[in-house]
């Protein structure tokens, strides 16, 4: 999902703070849960209440879709704090049968945070 990420000219800035690499070169090294785990940790540090609004989060699976074999969709309520703020969602998350289990899928929410990180890095390290 951030492959793409490290392509672009911006990257150079942006990698050492949300994956904490010098290049695109040592970014293409990483297994997926290697970046998902870099990008968890550097985000809990360097964005303010991130880290509190995950070990608080709170997720209720409300019920499930079946579409044929293959698909399913599961309907989930998540809530957390940050400070004295509440925020509530209830989202759908769609998974798919692989040989190797099920699957998330991505949403367009996800598929596009790699451009809002890159942009909000990239706007971080103008300022410097």
């Amino acid at each position: 999902m951030f492959a793409p990420l490290a392509e672009l000219p911006e990257a150079n800035e942006a990698l050492p703070t949300l994956f904490g690499v010098e290049g695109a070169e040592e970014f293409r090294k990483l297994g997926d849960r290697e970046v998902f785990v870099r990008l968890m940790a550097n985000l809990e540090k360097n964005v303010p209440g991130f880290g509190e609004a995950v070990r608080n989060l709170e997720m209720t699976v409300v019920g499930q879709v079946p579409e044929g074999k293959e698909l399913m969709h599961v309907v989930y309520r998540s809530d957390t704090a940050v400070d004295k703020l509440t925020v509530t969602s209830t989202e759908v998350l769609t998974l798919r049968r692989t040989p190797q289990g099920w699957r998330a899928l991505l949403t367009a929410n996800i598929e596009g945070l790699a451009e809002q990180l890159l942009s909000s890095v990239g706007a971080a390290v103008q300022e410097d």
